[in-house]
């Protein structure tokens, strides 16, 4: 469990997603989003963390709930190298490092 890496986990009808970052103010949060896989009903929440190490704490427990419910991981990314990645491919300059 790491900062900007996201977690998708999902169950026969349902998906759950969670991703430990900062936000703006340089706070730590778990963003998260749940609903359903076959139709547009969900939601999306924020939980602050005091530190990165309670936030890694957090998403471990998120887990072990996760498979307690029957969900398996999915998807599991990394944002910092697809942000990357992006920015390269839609600019012509020089990419970033």
């Amino acid at each position: 469990m790491e900062l900007g890496k996201e977690y998708r986990y999902e169950s026969a009808r349902r998906y759950y997603v969670a991703r430990l970052s900062v936000d703006l103010l340089g706070d730590h949060v778990i963003d998260i989003a749940a609903g359903g896989l076959f139709n547009r009903l969900g939601r999306c929440w924020t939980l602050p963390v005091s530190t990165l190490e309670d936030g890694i704490a957090a998403l471990v427990k998120i887990a072990h709930v996760r498979q307690l419910r029957r969900y398996r991981l999915v998807l599991y990314t990394d944002f910092a190298e697809q942000n990357k990645a992006d920015y390269n491919s839609a600019h012509s300059g020089a990419p970033i490092k």
